[in-house]
């Protein structure tokens, strides 16, 4: 599932007349997405970015109602540190003229959250007056990946020493872990683990044969042994590969561990 913004609300989109119901205000009432309008007012030396409306899914959220952001700046809303940061976003948009995105985390009254958040300007006359946000909560994916994070530290303690390849993926064939030794045989930087798959590492054939070895894992809840010839960053090599189902507390098959050790010497 992605999770950037690929839906628009804003292709197409004119800004909204509060005085007549349209298809736009009722696409504004609705999305599940945070939205929120920023007036902006260009001085002789900067811009005056006040907010004008905000969404239902925008005030659930954040925990700010209309009444209370109408009017406001980022600055007198927010706080003057977290306020600078995030008229610097708006600026940015405006100068560039163009829909930005970018991730933020803000100290808000229904939270500290973490947001994915697409701001598009609004053009009257050949002039930016407005910018419409778009943000997306993140912090359920966030606190995850900080707890993959810490866990990943704690595996690499364990496991660093170890001259066998381990990895840790999730029942769609996404890796969460890997070890040093299985991320040296991939030539794999350790940010760019998380949510590879065997299509990303090998060619078609053995990445084929990989998730078939999965589905049997995770359909028959076991563990199998299997010889396999691996290509890998030092060249193809013979390897005896563990692949054990990873439960969950409930019993369900979460995920899959793998253990891969060289053993092409031994051919």
């Amino acid at each position: 599932m992605r999770d950037d913004l690929d839906l628009d609300p804003t292709e197409g989109f004119q800004p909204i007349d509060v005085e007549a119901e349209s298809v736009y205000e009722i696409i504004f009432r609705e999305m599940e997405d945070a939205i929120f309008f920023i007036g902006v007012e260009q001085t002789d030396e900067d811009y005056i970015f006040t907010y004008r409306r905000n969404n239902a899914s925008h005030r659930n959220l954040t925990g700010l109602a209309e009444d209370e952001m109408r009017a406001q700046t980022p600055r007198e809303l927010l706080g003057d540190e977290q306020g600078a940061t995030v008229a610097a976003n708006y600026r940015r948009c405006v100068e560039q003229g163009e829909t930005i995105q970018y991730e933020e985390t803000l100290e808000l009254p229904a939270g500290t959250s973490h947001w994915q958040t697409k701001i598009t300007p609004i053009t009257d006359d050949g002039n930016i007056t407005q910018l419409i946000g778009v943000a997306r909560d993140i912090t359920e994916r966030k606190e995850q990946q900080q707890k993959l994070q810490r866990l990943d530290r704690r595996f690499e303690t364990v496991l660093k020493t170890m001259s066998a390849a381990v990895f840790l993926k999730n029942t769609d064939g996404e890796y969460l872990l890997m070890n040093q030794a299985c991320r040296e045989l991939l030539n794999v930087d350790y940010q760019d683990i998380v949510g590879l798959t065997d299509e990303d590492l090998f060619p078609s054939e053995a990445a084929q044969q990989a998730q078939k070895d999965d589905r049997q894992v995770i359909e028959n809840d076991e563990m199998i042994e299997l010889e396999e010839e691996v290509p890998t960053a030092m060249g193809k090599t013979v390897r005896l590969t563990r692949k054990s189902p990873v439960y969950e507390d409930d019993g369900a098959v979460i995920g899959i561990c793998g253990v891969s050790t060289d053993i092409t010497k031994q051919q």
